[in-house]
C-alpha cells in the first residue's frame, strides 16, 4: 500500500488499496508499531460493533484477547522473521461478547515504519462445528450401542468400541473388512442389498445375525440409515446395533421358567386323581422330563424307600437302559450315587465321565433326595448335558420337583392305609385305589 496516508488523528486512508480493504469480506485491522488500531475496514467495525472512530486509536488488547501490550514487540519481529503468521485468536466486541477468529497477519513498511495487517476471518461457525463434531464423536464412542459406517460395498469406514466389543474385536481389526453379517448364504446378498440400497430406499429396521471374532453368532436388533454430507451427497450407510443376545437369553430363561412352574402345577394335579403310586410316578416322571429345560436329558428314574426294608425301589423310569433297569432296580441305602444321596438327604452330582457310572445313560448323574419333613422318601434319578452342572436354577427346579413327589409318595400312602383300615363294605375315600 504504497500510497498509505494519514488523513486524521489515528486514522488511515489510501485511495485504492482502502477502498479494496473496505469491500473485503473479513476484518482488516491495521496496527502501527505500539499495537495501536490505525485503520479498520468496514466488515472490522460491523462484527467488532464499533464506529470507525471508536476503533482507531485504540490498543490491540482491547479487541484481540491474549494480545498483551509488553509481548507485542516478541509478535513483531516473529511476524517480521516468518513474513506471515496464521493464528486463531478472539476478539472481544464492544459489547463484551467474544468472536472467535482466524487470522492472517503479514507486516507492512511505510516510511520506515512497521506496521501489521490483520485479516480475520470469524470462525464461530467452524468452531460450532468442529465442537459438534467431537461431541457427537464422543457420544459415538462413549454409546453402549454398538455404531457402524458402512460403504456401498458392504466395507467397514467406521465402527465404534461397543460395536468392535460386541463381536470381541478391537476397532482397527474391522476397519476395511466386511461388515461381519451371518446369515444363510442364500439370503446375504439380498440383506447386503438391502443395506447398500438405504440411502436411497430409506431406513431398514430388523434383526439380524452377525459372526463374532470367536465363531458364535450374535442376534442384533439393526437401524440402517442414510448418511450424507452437507451436501446431501451419500457418504454411506449408518448402522445403529443393538445386542439382543442377553435379552433373548433372559427371555428364554423366563420361558422355560413357566414351562418348569407349569410342569410342577400339573404333578400337583396329577396326584389328585386316582391311580397307584407307580403310575402317579411315572406320569410325574413324564412331566419333569418334558418340562422344557434344555440342560436336563429326557432319561431318568425315581426311586421310593420301601417302608420295611430301607432300600431304594425304582418305581418309575423313562429311558433307561435294561441294565440299570435289572442291576438298580433296588438299590441299599450308602450304595452308589442314589443311595448317598438318601443316606445323606443332599443332591448328589456325579459327571458323565466318573468311573463309578459304567453302565449308565450318557449325561451328568443327579440323584436328587425325595424329603418331607425331613423324612427321605425316596430319590428323583436325572441326568444332564455332559459338561453341565446343576445351576441355581435347576437345583431350585430339581428340589421343588422332589418336594412335590414327596407330597405324592405320601398322600398315597396314607391313601392306602385309610383303605385298610376302612371297615369291610364301607365307601373308600373319593381318589383312594386299591390297587396301592
Amino acid at each position: 500500500m504504497a500510497s498509505l496516508e494519514r488523513e486524521g488523528e489515528g486514522q488511515w486512508t489510501g485511495s485504492l488499496e482502502f477502498s479494496i480493504a473496505d469491500n473485503l469480506p473479513d476484518s482488516v485491522l491495521v496496527s502501527d508499531a505500539s499495537s495501536r488500531i490505525v485503520y479498520a475496514n468496514k466488515e472490522a467495525c460491523r462484527c467488532l460493533g464499533y464506529e470507525p472512530n471508536e476503533l482507531c486509536g485504540l490498543t490491540l488488547s482491547s479487541v484481540e484477547l491474549g494480545m498483551r501490550n509488553e509481548t507485542w514487540g516478541a509478535h513483531l519481529a516473529r511476524l517480521r522473521q516468518k513474513r506471515r503468521l496464521v493464528l486463531r485468536a478472539r476478539y472481544r466486541r464492544k459489547d463484551g461478547s467474544v468472536l472467535p477468529v482466524e487470522i492472517t497477519a503479514t507486516e507492512l513498511q511505510v516510511e520506515g515504519q512497521s506496521y501489521r495487517i490483520a485479516s480475520a476471518r470469524d470462525v464461530s461457525q467452524r468452531e460450532w462445528r468442529e465442537e459438534h463434531r467431537k461431541l457427537l464423536a464422543s457420544l459415538v464412542e462413549q454409546s453402549t450401542e454398538g455404531m457402524a459406517l458402512v460403504d456401498r460395498r458392504g466395507e467397514l469406514l467406521f465402527v465404534n468400541r461397543a460395536f468392535a466389543a460386541m463381536l470381541g474385536f478391537e476397532p482397527l481389526e474391522l476397519i476395511g473388512k466386511k461388515c461381519p453379517l451371518a446369515h444363510p448364504f442364500d439370503q446375504v446378498p439380498a440383506i447386503e442389498a438391502a443395506i447398500s440400497r438405504t440411502p436411497q430406499a430409506g431406513d431398514f429396521l430388523g434383526e439380524l445375525s452377525f459372526s463374532a471374532k470367536d465363531g458364535s453368532l450374535i442376534a442384533a436388533l439393526v437401524h440402517s440409515s442414510a448418511l450424507t454430507d452437507e451436501d446431501g451427497c451419500p457418504l454411506g450407510t449408518l448402522l445403529a446395533v443393538r445386542d439382543l443376545s442377553e435379552l433373548k437369553e433372559t427371555a428364554e430363561k423366563m420361558h422355560q421358567s413357566y414351562r418348569a412352574q407349569r410342569a410342577l402345577s400339573l404333578i400337583l394335579q396329577s396326584s389328585l386323581f386316582s391311580g397307584s403310586l407307580r403310575q402317579r410316578l411315572k406320569k410325574a416322571l413324564e412331566l419333569i422330563l418334558s418340562a422344557g429345560l434344555p440342560d436336563i436329558l429326557p432319561w431318568g428314574g425315581i426311586y421310593v424307600t420301601d417302608e420295611e426294608t430301607g432300600e431304594l425301589v425304582l418305581e418309575a423310569g423313562q429311558g433307561l437302559p435294561p441294565s440299570v433297569q435289572k442291576n438298580c432296580a433296588r438299590i441299599l441305602p450308602g450304595q452308589c450315587f442314589c443311595g448317598e444321596a438318601a443316606s445323606s438327604g443332599k443332591l448328589r452330582y456325579a459327571s458323565a465321565d466318573a468311573p463309578e457310572r459304567r453302565g449308565d445313560p450318557p449325561g451328568s448323574h443327579c440323584s436328587v433326595p425325595i424329603k418331607t419333613a425331613g423324612e427321605v422318601l425316596g430319590v428323583l434319578l436325572l441326568f444332564m448335558r455332559e459338561g453341565h452342572k446343576p445351576d441355581e436354577a435347576d437345583k431350585i427346579f430339581m428340589d421343588t420337583a422332589a418336594s412335590i413327589l414327596g407330597l405324592v409318595i405320601k398322600y398315597t400312602r396314607l391313601e392306602g392305609r385309610i383303605e385298610k383300615s376302612a371297615p369291610l363294605g364301607s365307601s373308600k375315600p373319593q381318589g383312594v385305589n386299591s390297587k396301592y
